[in-house]
């Protein structure tokens, strides 16, 4: 059996811990007999014993040491020798002043030992705790370059002509090989566009004169000839006493942040022009009975025409009146092959002074055929007077396509009951703002959904999932908002608001 004891600094068999108590006083029993017998030093070895055994092996073998140490003593080395007698008040005196001063010793050593363990336990619980800080601020710091290497961002820290500190970013968007170490403040000067040099030194010089911060952009020009826009945003620190520290300066790739932005749109007319598409693609037996229609009465009033032209006598009257109609019906089907095309083309943003109820009339023409297909009824609640509204035209009839087919689609799956579509307009004077409203009698939005509803991919799992997350990031271009609120007892309302003009 293994045992622990607070005094001890080994852990080992009890047995060996009492049995080392015994060895010890053997030792100095064995010491008096052979050495110092005739030099008055008895009581040393035993001390020294108690001792050691104390400091090696804990208190309780150390209670024993002196026990076996009186009683070595007592037989061994005081009158009468080989035999236990009383122990004088003067042997006993000295004796317990002996015993003392060894316990003292043991003591002592034990709380030195103490000491070093708890020292010991605390350096190593420091060290955990430094490599633990040490790994997070490591993290952080890839954490931040990787934030400085998206958003082409970076730091530096510098003081006259030393810099401190380089974010990797920074040498990256100077042209600096970090192998090669930190630059001296004259070459990134040297890398600062001619014309700007004087002005970004008179920005931060005056900076640290008044002891605010500083923000200005500047040119750099590199090696290869290659010129970066970027700004600079500053803060000179002082000490309590009010010296300049350092300046540390975040730099941003302006450059590439506008590259970045403009791909970003050019993603977005993508996307959007996709969508338009694949709305389209829903509206093609729309489309080719609204083109066919005027075609065919086309066709209807030429026949009419050859036969009042073929006539004895012939009516030119009524030829006259059937080629009028067959110039509207080829303006009608003209007109649609145009509403057509600006829906599927792929136009950049336009502000313009939009008549939104005309807009969204030829929206409802076009998916007429649509509703009526899945015998969707469509009823229209304009308000008269309706101001106008300043965006783009195509891009608000592109949300509306797709209210509409979505509220077609939800009620194609109603079995029973009035599939009704209600479109509705009306202006908000103390906003000033139009409100337009897309109303269904479907299945309705449920609780779960109404969260997520706008998220991209997350609705029409047969289609894009995009439709909604573009009318609301079209609305909010236009500084309006797009919302969804369940209907009672059933079906949905979409309704968008955006300023009037």
């Amino acid at each position: 059996m293994e045992h622990r004891d607070p005094s001890s600094p080994t852990t080992m068999p009890t047995i060996l811990r009492y049995g080392i108590a015994v060895l010890s006083v053997a030792i100095a029993i064995g010491l008096d007999f052979f050495l110092l017998r005739h030099f008055e030093a008895i009581l040393t070895p035993f001390l020294l014993a108690v001792a050691a055994t104390v400091w090696y092996v804990g208190t309780g073998p150390g209670v024993l040491a002196i026990v076996l140490s009186v009683l070595s003593l007592n037989y061994f080395f005081l009158r009468p020798f080989f035999s236990f007698s009383p122990i004088s008040y003067t042997d006993l005196v000295y004796l317990t002043f002996c015993i003392f001063c060894a316990l003292a010793v043991g003591w002592i050593s034990g709380v030195r030992r103490r000491a070093e363990q708890e020292l010991r336990q605390a350096r190593e619980e420091l060290e955990a705790t430094v490599a633990e800080r040490t790994a997070s601020l490591q993290r952080s710091e890839r954490y931040l370059a990787e934030a400085q290497r998206l958003t082409h961002c970076g730091v530096t820290a510098y003081k006259g002509s030393t810099i401190f500190f380089g974010s990797e970013e920074i040498y990256r968007i100077w042209g600096f090989d970090p192998a090669q170490g930190v630059p001296s403040r004259k070459t990134v000067l040297q890398r600062i566009h001619p014309d700007d040099r004087d002005r970004l030194d008179a920005e931060v010089e005056r900076a640290v004169r008044e002891k605010k911060r500083y923000s200005t952009a500047f040119r750099i020009v590199l090696p290869d000839g290659t010129v970066k826009h970027l700004e600079s945003i500053g803060q000179p620190v002082f000490s309590t006493n009010g010296k300049l520290v350092e300046v540390v300066d975040t730099e941003i790739d302006v450059t590439e942040r506008k590259r970045a932005e403009e791909a970003y749109r050019e993603a977005q007319l993508e996307l959007a022009h996709a969508n338009r598409l694949a709305s389209m693609g829903q509206l093609t037996a729309s489309i080719t009975h609204e083109v066919n229609q005027p075609i065919t009465a086309a066709i209807t009033y030429a026949l009419a025409a050859r036969r009042f032209l073929k006539a004895e006598p012939p009516n030119f009257h009524e030829v006259d009146d059937a080629l009028s109609l067959i110039v509207k019906e080829g303006n009608r089907a003209g007109e649609v092959v145009e509403r057509v095309r600006a829906l599927i083309k792929k136009a950049p943003a336009r502000k313009d002074a939009v008549a939104i109820d005309d807009a969204i009339l030829e929206v409802i023409a076009l998916t007429r055929a649509e509703a009526a297909n899945n015998s969707v009824s469509v009823r229209t609640q304009f308000a008269e007077g309706l101001p106008r509204v300043q965006g783009d035209r195509v891009q608000l009839q592109q949300v509306m396509l797709n209210l509409i087919l979505n509220a077609i689609q939800s009620m194609s799956g109603v079995a029973d009951g009035n599939r009704e579509l209600q479109i509705s307009i009306d202006a908000d004077p103390s906003e000033g703002s139009v409100r337009v409203g897309v109303r269904d009698t479907g299945p309705g939005l449920s609780p779960q959904s109404l969260p997520r509803l706008f998220e991209p991919f997350y609705t029409k799992p047969e289609g894009m999932g995009m439709g909604l997350s573009i009318c609301r990031s079209i609305i909010e271009a236009h500084s309006g908002r797009l919302c969804a609120i369940p209907c009672e007892p059933q079906g949905a309302l979409f309704q968008f608001t955006i300023p009037a003009d």
